[in-house]
């Protein structure tokens, strides 16, 4: 069942499929396990790829030049497929799902993985760590944790 109404938000089968054999529905930042529980969420939706920060436009910009002298056939990925990665995917509490995609909280990766709550949450926000318990190895991509930061901080803090 989703947790979500809206189809730009769904993960993309083969995304599914990787994350589902690397996490085990395991939720990112609670840490449950329970398959009912759990559901897939994207970090930064690929639908919302034009909205990604200055990095990402340099790095879009090598990825063009570099994509133009290549032809299609030997599989570059061509933007916004850059963002339909399982490192951009990850399982998630149910209960957090609707406020995740809502911005209503984010990590800040570069404070040790900081939960920031931006807005009230109810029960729900009883679910959240102070900051997510990460391992070397996790399979989050940072940059895509980033990206939800900064936009997190925007919506909630510059009123767009």
């Amino acid at each position: 069942m989703r947790t979500h109404t809206n189809s730009q938000f769904d993960v993309i089968p083969s995304v599914a499929q990787a994350v589902q054999e690397r996490d085990r529905n395991q939720c990112f930042i609670t840490g449950t396990l329970l398959p009912g529980d759990t559901d897939l969420v994207w970090m930064f939706p690929p639908t919302f790829y034009h909205l990604a920060g200055p990095t990402f436009s340099v790095f879009t910009q090598t990825v063009q030049i570099f994509v133009v002298s290549l032809s299609a056939a030997q599989g570059c990925k061509r933007i916004p497929e850059f963002f339909e990665t399982a490192s951009n995917a990850a399982f998630l509490h149910k209960d957090l799902i609707p406020f995740f995609l809502d911005n209503t909280f984010s990590v800040d990766v570069d404070d040790h993985h900081r939960v920031l709550v931006f807005r009230d949450m109810g029960p729900a926000q009883n679910l959240l760590p102070s900051h997510l318990q990460v391992t070397a190895n996790h399979g989050l991509y940072d940059w895509y944790l980033r990206e939800h930061f900064r936009i997190s901080l925007k919506v909630n803090l510059c009123d767009d």
